[in-house]
């Protein structure tokens, strides 16, 4: 052979990885014969193992490799070498798929959580050779947060202008997958292992990254396309979110630097029709195929009756750790409403206690004010009767001191009601607080 020999297991050249050995240097065949040389590769190709040694002399050498194919121009085998297959996970982490505190994360797509399932359950099925996982990973004064363009609108088209005097269309987003924070993490249900490739990408502050390959103005790239390549990888299949940004992307630029594309449907979702029509078109100029997980060209796992037993309740588990999740957000909806209205009933009774306090207080004084005005005149406090003629002789003393006992009793009654009626509702607060702690604790045990 005129070039180096190559290993069909693993594809490289001497040493091979594999530690499979054999002496295939150029200058290493010289003195054997061509019908020596061409009988042990034969012998090799029809499945047979040789281990003895060949020629003569210095020149003679050892095959122990029963994977060794002769070489062709070129220095590749004659036959083709199984393909093989990365997954690349695209962003599933908290602010683009998770429920967070408040119910959602910061860009949620909707059905996000459906594609994090699917994901999980299309690894189980199927042998991929490579699980990659790309995320942003966004410094906090990025250039596509919305919040540091001053006077923008959240979703707003932006150019950027650089230097070089290149210009580039930026989405405002939310802000969203900054680094270290909760939002940036992966979600919690996705399968992560310690075996998985781990592509940070949109860190430089000046231009966005959609893809796992590029950012968006192809000024520099991440290692996924010299990883993948090193690796032997020839098809890539891409799912996450969003459909219509990020996993488009990353799928278009993997058709580009060479790899066979795909796009696995049912585990990504995307954000609006709209960008995934543009999207689409993209897609179809560079090759890249649309499928489902039921249409993935490889053999599913074998599985044992046992194995498939415990993915049939694990998912049944899961399916019931979805109801109760919704059973709980439903029942804190109804809560929430429940206090709401409680909240109100409560103000409405406080301006009810209020206006019938304000009240008896005016009367109250309006009261003094006509007595007083009595008092001064020395008359009676029912004024002249025309029954008792024009000048009716004033109360006597122990009437009068009589009335303003009266008075004051029923004053004093009143701001004693007014106190016991502030007490009882301060009552009827700490026992509800009370009352939420213990559910609350009960919910969470």
């Amino acid at each position: 052979p005129s070039q180096a020999s190559f290993c069909y297991k693993c594809g490289s050249t001497l040493p091979p990885p594999c530690e499979q050995r054999v002496g295939s240097a150029r200058s290493s065949f010289s003195g054997i014969s061509q019908y020596e040389t061409r009988s042990q590769f034969n012998s090799i190709e029809k499945g047979g193992s040789v281990s003895e040694r060949v020629g003569s002399g210095a020149s003679r050498q050892t095959i122990t490799c029963s994977s060794w194919k002769t070489p062709v121009a070129g220095g590749q085998p004659r036959e083709k070498r199984t393909p093989k297959r990365a997954l690349i996970i695209v962003d599933l982490q908290n602010d683009f798929a998770a429920w967070g505190d408040s119910g959602n994360g910061t860009m949620s797509a909707p059905g996000r959580m459906e594609a994090v399932h699917n994901t999980n359950q299309l690894r189980e099925a199927f042998e991929f050779d490579v699980v990659v996982l790309t995320r942003d990973w966004h410094p906090p004064d990025h250039c596509s947060f919305w919040s540091n363009h001053e006077g923008a609108e959240v979703l707003e088209l932006k150019t950027l202008k650089y230097a070089d005097g290149t210009e580039l269309d930026q989405v405002l987003w939310p802000v969203h997958c900054v680094q270290g924070e909760w939002g940036s993490q992966f979600c919690d249900e996705l399968v992560v292992l310690e075996s998985d490739i781990i592509i940070n990408k949109g860190m430089n502050v000046d231009v966005d990254s959609y893809s796992g390959f590029f950012d968006n103005g192809r000024r520099a790239q991440t290692t996924l396309q010299r990883q993948l390549k090193e690796m032997g990888v020839s098809e890539v299949y891409c799912v996450g979110i969003a459909l219509d940004y990020c996993v488009g992307s990353t799928a278009v630029d993997a058709a580009q630097c060479g790899f066979t594309s795909y796009i696995v449907e049912d585990c990504s979702k995307l954000i609006a029709e709209e960008s995934w029509k543009v999207m689409q078109g993209r897609l179809a100029e560079n090759g890249v195929q649309v499928i489902n997980s039921s249409q993935v060209p490889m053999e599913p796992k074998e599985t044992s009756e046992l194995e498939e037993a415990m993915r049939t309740e694990i998912a049944g588990l899961l399916q019931r750790v979805r109801e109760l999740e919704q059973d709980v957000s439903e029942r804190e909806e109804r809560e929430r409403e429940r206090e709401e209205r409680e909240r109100e009933r409560e103000a409405r009774e406080r301006e009810r206690e209020q206006a019938e306090w304000e009240r008896e207080r005016s009367e109250k004084a309006t009261a003094e004010g006509r007595q007083r005005e009595e008092e001064e005149r020395g008359g009676s406090p029912l004024g002249a009767s025309p029954l008792m003629g024009a000048t009716a002789s004033p109360l006597p003393d122990a009437h009068r001191s009589y009335a303003q006992q009266v008075q004051a009793t029923v004053l004093d009654r009143m701001l004693e009601h007014e106190t016991m009626a502030r007490q009882a509702a301060e009552k009827r607060e700490q026992a509800t607080r009370v009352f939420r702690q213990r559910e609350q604790e009960c919910w969470n045990s």
